[in-house]
Parts: C-alpha cells; structure tokens; sequence
C-alpha cells in the first residue's frame, strides 16, 4: 500500500479513537475546565492534503498528553472531509469548499452531508477564531487569505504567522467556502492558510506554529510551553494583495504573454490568457498573483507595499494608501 494512503489511515484511525463526546463525526477537542476562548483548526477539506491534517494531530497528542497546557477556553480539531481522506481524492461528488451554499440543496451527495452536519452542529457554536489550514499538491506556496474588513487582522497575523504574503478578498471570491461560511456569515475572525507543498515537513511545521501561536495570542497557553517546529523562518516582510478576479484556467488556457509572473501588470480591456472557446480580458488595471515559487520574487516595485513601521519595529496598515489590486490565479491544487 503507497506510504501517504497508509498515513492516511493511520489518521482517520486517530480522529475515531479519539472522537470527541459530540455529535459531529471526526471532530476532536480539547477543553480546559478554566472558560475561556474558542478556536476551530480545520484541516482536510480536500481530501488529498495529509500534512495539515497531521499537524492537527501532532497538536492535539500534545494536549491529550498534558492536558494542563491548556490555561483556558476549548480547541477543536475538525477533519472535514474524511471520506474524500480515506480515498487520498480531493473530493468524492463535490468540491466540499463550493458546498457552503446559504441552504444546501443536494444533501444526497457525501459532500452535500457532511457540510449539513458540520453547519448543523456548528450553528449555535461561536468562535474567536478559525483556522481554514491547506496545502499544494505541486509546488511551494504560501499566503494568508482573509475577508478584507476583519477587525485586527493584520495585527494577528505579525504576532502569529510566518507567512509574509495576504490576499484580502470580498464576499463573493470565497462564494460557497468554508472561509465564507465562518467569516461572512457568522462574523468570525477567519484565516484560509495555504502552508505549503504537501509532501514537506516545512508545511507541517508551518500549520503547527500557526495554530500553537494562535492559543498563544489568545492567551490559552503560555508563550513557549509548546515548542515550535521552527523548520520556516519568519519573513522580514509583509505584502498584501487585493483580490479582484479569479483567474480558472478553461481547456486549452494559455497566458498571452509566456512569461507572467507574480507582479506582471495587465492594463484595463487588456486580453491577457486565451483558451479554446474564449479569452480573458481584465476590467480594471490588475497585477497577477501567481501560485508558483516565483511569488518569492515578485518584482517588489510593481507592488504597493500598505505598511509602515512604527518606533517599535511593528506593522501596521497605512490608511492612506490603497491595497494593489491583482487577479488571483487559481488552480486545483489551491484553496479555491
């Protein structure tokens, strides 16, 4: 049997030996007998990424064991999509992130139910914050995706993240995701994380230090008594896109100009890609944000960096300039 369907197993094995006392199926949790906040950590909405599912397990061994680390308030461990996991498919019917419908219509589909039970038993649960944690099947890539208006975002994110690049996006860009079912419907701090290429140990690290900083700023741990993982370092930057079209590759897509990359500028009424019954064609001026490693080279002049650093070395968003706007390229192996 190949190595990541017997990991795959392994975990599912783990999240039923350990079913928390609820009734939403391949949830764990993890409580502290002191109130305080609640968090959500999701990981496996499309079944074929195994390495944020590992962190989550790799966090929640950790509390099982020691139970006392936890000062404060609830964690919960979601698997969202654990038949699709079983399968090592992306999904089994249905996309389960384009299922976050305002009221699921097909309920017969293995997606369609398990969005049912996961909205029915999370209806009447609030949140301080989400985590909706990814990887990519080819590829290394890593952004932070959030709805443009949350409060604090940006001060979250420099105390919590390694991740230097954001992409904040309105209602419609995360239609139907579970992204858009915690942070515009239900008005919950909620961060969609791309951690990296599935099959490294860097992605793991990345999901597991997000989350471990994540109760950390909550103040529900003490800073420091769960040891990082540590395998990527922080970045000394921070650039944040505007997202304003999504860029779905159609048979026979290609980019007009061979070599696009991360930061190419498209003028307004420009064609930029074609494919075999169609073109693309940009509404407004846009960069392109790219999922490929040269995000890393972006030509840094054609993007507005919206920060300032204040005496104490901090980032801030300065509220006089506005966010690039760029055309978010969006392939199977990403989030959306």
């Amino acid at each position: 049997m190949h190595r990541e369907k017997i990991k795959s197993l392994n975990y599912l094995d783990y999240f039923q030996e350990n079913q928390a006392d609820v009734s939403l199926k391949y949830l764990l949790q993890s409580k502290s007998p002191t109130e305080g906040s609640k968090v959500l950590f999701v990981a496996g909405v499309h079944g074929d990424e195994t390495a944020p599912v590992a962190a989550l397990i790799k966090l929640h061994k950790i509390f099982n064991a020691k139970p006392e680390l936890l000062l404060k308030g609830t964690t919960s461990f979601l698997l969202a999509n654990p038949i699709a996991f079983k399968k090592g498919m992306r999904y089994v019917q249905y996309d389960l992130n384009r299922c976050f419908q305002e009221s699921v219509e097909d309920v017969s589909t293995i997606e369609g139910k398990r969005v049912s039970s996961i909205r029915e038993y999370f209806a009447k649960t609030e949140f301080d914050i989400v985590l909706d944690l990814h990887s990519m099947l080819v590829g290394e890539f890593r952004l932070v995706i959030f709805e443009k208006n949350q409060v604090d975002s940006i001060n979250y994110l420099d105390k919590t993240s390694d991740i230097g690049y954001y992409a904040t996006y309105q209602n419609n860009f995360t239609h139907n995701s579970l992204l858009s079912e915690f942070s515009n419907k239900k008005g919950v701090q909620t961060f969609g994380i791309e951690c990296g290429n599935n099959k490294s140990i860097k992605t793991v690290s990345v999901a597991f230090d997000q989350m471990v900083r994540t109760l950390e700023y909550l103040e529900m741990i003490q800073v420091d008594s769960i040891p990082l993982m540590g395998r990527v370092e922080k970045t000394d930057f921070i650039q944040i896109f505007d997202i304003r079209e999504t860029i779905k590759p159609h048979p026979g897509f290609n980019f007009v100009d061979p070599d696009v990359k991360t930061g190419s500028y498209i003028k307004k009424g420009q064609i930029y890609a074609t494919y075999k019954n169609g073109y693309n064609l940009a509404h407004e001026n846009l960069n392109l944000l790219l999922p490929k490693t040269s995000l890393e080279k972006t030509i840094k002049k054609l993007v507005t960096l919206l920060r300032f650093i204040d005496s104490k070395g901090k980032y801030s968003i300065n509220e006089n300039k506005k966010l690039p706007s760029v055309a978010f390229f969006v392939c199977n192996c990403l989030i959306f």
